[in-house]
């Protein structure tokens, strides 16, 4: 059982220089859909304790908690449930785009196919709890 402690840690209010890329939005869309860092842990065969430190980036960034603990659950703020559909969007717009560039013969680079066939990911693409 994982212990709660990333939610006792203090958000700050200021603007995180850490980049949003690619598996910072993988890592907030999953959080965000299924509630749970176990879960989402599992989903992205990361540890939980790297998705709490990405969690609390994230809060950095979006200045917001994102999920607040309602009894023994995880729940998305009004905010975050707000991010979440952004962020799909978003995350759908790179995934066409990589799908795009990988069709498409480079100058001297291997060519690189970024399908995903597990289940969440297959979940996240089409924006469905895994």
């Amino acid at each position: 059982m994982i212990k709660a402690t990333f939610l006792a840690k203090p958000m700050q209010r200021t603007r995180s220089n850490a980049p949003l890329d690619r598996q910072m939005l993988r890592v907030l869309v999953t959080l965000l859909t299924e509630t749970s860092l176990q879960r989402a842990a599992e989903c992205l065969r990361q540890t939980p304790e790297a998705i709490e430190n990405a969690l609390h980036k994230l809060r950095c960034v979006f200045r917001d908690d994102l999920l607040q603990t309602v009894g023994t659950a995880l729940v998305p703020t009004a905010h975050g449930l707000t991010v979440l559909e952004s962020a799909r969007t978003a995350l759908w717009a790179i995934e066409d785009l990589m799908a795009e560039s990988s069709a498409m013969p480079r100058r001297n680079a291997p060519r690189q196919n970024h399908v995903g066939t597990d289940a969440c990911e297959l979940a996240l693409a089409h924006g469905l709890p895994a």
